[in-house]
C-alpha cells in the first residue's frame, strides 16, 4: 500500500515538473520572440531617426528638377514624353537642361506627389552665380517616399534570410542595408529613387519560384522605374525562356504590365512613342568625359577623364569601348547560370557586371547593388565569395559619402541651411576634394567588382573539378 502511495506520489510529481518545464519552455520562448521583436523595433526605428533627421535639411541636384518633370507632367499628361527633352527646359520652367531620362512609374509617383507639395523652386541668377532651391514641403514629399521603401527593403531583406539562415543573419544582413551610409546618402541626403528599384527588383527575385506571375510585375516595374534595372532581371528572362512550360506567367504578365503602365502614354498621346521609348532606350544620353570625376564610379572612365583634362590626349574611346568588357562578364554571368541554375546569384552577378563596366555609374545605382549582395548571401557556395561579396558591394561603397564633403547638399539647395547639421557632417567626414583620391577610389571599386564575378565563377569551376576527381577515384 505504502509502495503504491509512493508511486502515485511520483507520477503526480513527475506530471507537475513537467507542466512547469512546459511553462518554463513557453516563457523562455515567448521572451526570446519578444527579444527579437524588440530588437527589429530598435534597428528600424534607429534607421527611420538617421533618415528623418537630415532629409527636411539636404537636397541633391535631381530634386528640384523632379519638381519640374512633375509640372511638365502635369501640364501635358499623356504627352508628357514630347516635353521631357532638355531642349525644353527652359520654357517649362526647368531649373536644369537635363531631360527626363527613366520609364513611367517615376512621372507618375512625382505627379501625385506634386498635386501634394505644389509649392515652386526658385533658380535665378545673382550676377554669375546661379542659385538653385528646394522648398522644403517638395523635399519631404519626395524623400518620404523614399525612406518608406527603403526600410521596407530592409524589412524584406530580414524576413527572406531570417527564412533561410535564421534570425541572426537576416538581422545582421537587414542592418548591413538601413545603417549602411550608402543607402541614407541615396534616399535621405541627396535623394534619388532607386530604392523603389531595389524593392520591385528583390521583391520579384525572391517571388520567382513562389508566384512568378507576380514576379514578372515586379521585374517589369522594376525596369519602368530605372532602366539600370535590366541586367539583374536577364537571369530571370533566361530561366523562364528555358522552362517555358512552368514560367511561361513571368513574361506573360511582365509584358502585359508594361503595355498597361505605357497605355495612358502612348494611347492618349501616341506621337510620344517615339520620344519614350528613346527615353527608355537610353538613346538621348551621349557618351562623354563623367565630370566631375568624384561623382564617377566606373574606374576605366574616372582615370580616362583624369588623363584627358590633365594630359588632353582624347581617351573618349576608353568610355565608348565600355560595352566590350560587359558583353565578357555578362556571358560569364550566363554560363554561372547554366551550370549553377542558381537564378538569384546570376541576377546578382548579372548587376555587378553591369555596374563594372557601364561608363557612368552613378551612386545611387549602388543601393540596389547593396540589397542584391545581402539577399544573394545565403546562396554563396563558399565563405571566400561571401567575403569578397560584401566588401565590394556592401562595404567599400559605404566609404564614399564618410571620404566625399557630403554636407555641400546642405547648403547648395537649401534656402535657409540647418548650420548645425553642417558643421555636425563636416565633422564625421573626410572632405576630400582630390580628384585623384577619387580616381584611386573607383578603379579599387570596379577592380572588386571584377574580382567578386570571377571568384564566384571560379569557385563553381572548382567545385565541379573536385567532384568529378573524387568520381575518378
Amino acid at each position: 500500500m505504502i509502495a503504491f502511495e509512493l508511486f502515485e506520489y511520483s507520477v503526480s510529481l513527475l506530471n507537475y515538473l513537467n507542466r512547469k518545464l512546459k511553462l518554463c519552455l513557453l516563457g523562455a520562448e515567448m521572451s526570446e520572440r519578444v527579444l527579437k521583436a524588440l530588437a527589429i523595433v530598435m534597428l528600424v526605428a534607429t534607421a527611420l531617426a538617421l533618415r528623418v533627421s537630415v532629409a527636411p535639411y539636404s537636397s541633391g541636384s535631381d530634386i528640384p528638377q523632379f519638381a519640374g518633370f512633375a509640372d511638365t507632367f502635369l501640364k501635358h499628361k499623356s504627352c508628357f514624353y514630347s516635353f521631357a527633352g532638355g531642349s525644353n527646359a527652359v520654357a517649362e520652367g526647368w531649373p536644369y537642361n537635363w531631360p527626363y531620362v527613366y520609364g513611367p512609374i517615376w512621372i507618375y509617383a512625382l505627379g501625385i506627389l506634386r498635386l501634394i507639395a505644389p509649392q515652386p523652386v526658385k533658380h535665378f541668377y545673382i550676377h554669375s552665380h546661379y542659385y538653385v532651391f528646394a522648398p522644403i514641403t517638395w523635399i519631404v514629399a519626395v524623400k518620404s517616399i523614399l525612406i518608406v521603401t527603403d526600410l521596407v527593403v530592409g524589412l524584406l531583406i530580414l524576413y527572406v534570410i531570417y527564412r533561410w539562415r535564421g534570425f541572426r543573419a537576416g538581422f545582421l544582413a537587414s542592418a548591413a542595408y538601413l545603417l549602411n551610409p550608402v543607402t541614407i546618402y541615396v534616399s535621405s541626403i541627396y535623394g534619388m529613387f532607386d530604392s523603389l528599384v531595389a524593392l520591385f527588383l528583390v521583391s520579384s527575385l525572391v517571388l520567382y519560384e513562389l508566384r512568378d506571375s507576380v514576379s514578372g510585375i515586379l521585374s517589369s516595374l522594376a525596369i519602368l522605374t530605372k532602366q539600370v534595372a535590366t541586367p539583374a532581371t536577364l537571369p530571370l528572362i533566361i530561366d523562364s525562356v528555358l522552362n517555358l512550360k512552368k514560367k511561361w506567367r513571368y513574361l506573360i504578365y511582365g509584358i502585359v504590365t508594361s503595355i498597361l503602365i505605357y497605355l495612358p502614354l502612348v494611347g492618349l498621346c501616341p506621337q510620344s512613342l517615339h520620344d519614350a521609348l528613346r527615353a527608355l532606350l537610353g538613346i538621348n544620353l551621349k557618351i562623354t568625359y563623367t565630370v566631375p570625376i568624384s561623382y564617377s564610379f566606373n574606374g576605366f572612365s574616372s582615370l580616362a577623364t583624369y588623363l584627358h583634362y590633365h594630359l588632353g590626349s582624347n581617351y573618349l574611346w576608353v568610355l565608348k569601348s565600355w560595352f566590350i568588357p560587359y558583353i565578357i562578364l555578362q556571358a560569364m554571368t550566363i554560363i554561372y547560370y547554366l551550370r549553377s541554375k542558381n537564378v538569384l546569384v546570376s541576377s546578382y552577378l548579372s548587376y555587378v557586371s553591369f555596374i563594372a563596366t557601364y561608363w557612368r555609374v552613378n551612386y545611387q545605382y549602388l543601393v540596389t547593388l547593396v540589397a542584391l549582395s545581402l539577399i544573394s548571401l545565403p546562396k554563396l557556395r563558399k565563405l571566400s565569395t561571401k567575403i569578397v561579396s560584401v566588401t565590394s558591394s556592401v562595404i567599400f561603397p559605404a566609404i564614399w559619402p564618410i571620404a566625399f564633403p557630403t554636407s555641400w547638399w546642405f547648403h547648395v539647395h537649401i534656402e535657409n541651411p540647418n548650420q548645425y547639421l553642417i558643421s555636425l557632417v563636416n565633422s564625421l567626414t573626410l572632405m576630400i576634394f582630390n580628384d585623384r583620391f577619387y580616381v584611386v577610389y573607383s578603379l579599387v571599386l570596379t577592380s572588386l567588382l571584377y574580382a567578386t564575378v570571377a571568384i564566384v565563377l571560379g569557385t563553381l569551376f572548382r567545385g565541379k573539378d573536385r567532384k568529378q576527381n573524387m568520381l575518378n577515384h
